[in-house]
């Protein structure tokens, strides 16, 4: 294979790996600040007197619901530092890029439906550089 365009593949994984990272990112903020959204709806509906929620606040609790979505902001942050890391890696040509790539781009897959869709082109992009490597 042309060493060109072993450099220019790794530059364009290096950007799509940039792109999740900006995504999980984006993603990560949305859930950070969605328990505050979330709280003033609920509020918002209980001074109506038709909250859906009224009923199951014995068992889901608002501060229930804020953990669970701060779980979920620090596990797409969590993502995307090794998006960062894989950028880097892919960009410079590292060989350890390729196999925390393929975890980075299997993690990236619960960011519907923009994330899913990069990451299934960052494992075909993957897959497809191992098979012309080996042919």
């Amino acid at each position: 294979m042309d060493e060109g365009l072993v450099v220019r593949a790794n530059e364009t994984l290096a950007l799509l790996y940039w792109i999740a990272a900006v995504l999980n990112i984006i993603a990560a903020i949305f859930f950070l600040i969605s328990p505050y959204i979330w709280h003033i709806m609920s509020l918002l509906e209980v001074m109506a007197n038709e909250s859906i929620f009224a009923e199951a606040w014995g068992i889901i609790t608002p501060g229930a619901i804020a953990f669970a979505l701060r779980v979920i902001a620090i596990a797409f942050f969590a993502i995307s530092i090794l998006d960062i890391l894989c950028a880097y890696g892919a960009g410079k040509g590292k060989d350890w890029a390729t196999p925390f790539g393929i975890a980075a781009a299997i993690a990236g897959l619960i960011n519907l439906p923009v994330g899913t869709i990069l990451s299934i082109i960052i494992l075909a992009s993957i897959f497809w550089d191992v098979v012309e490597r080996n042919a």
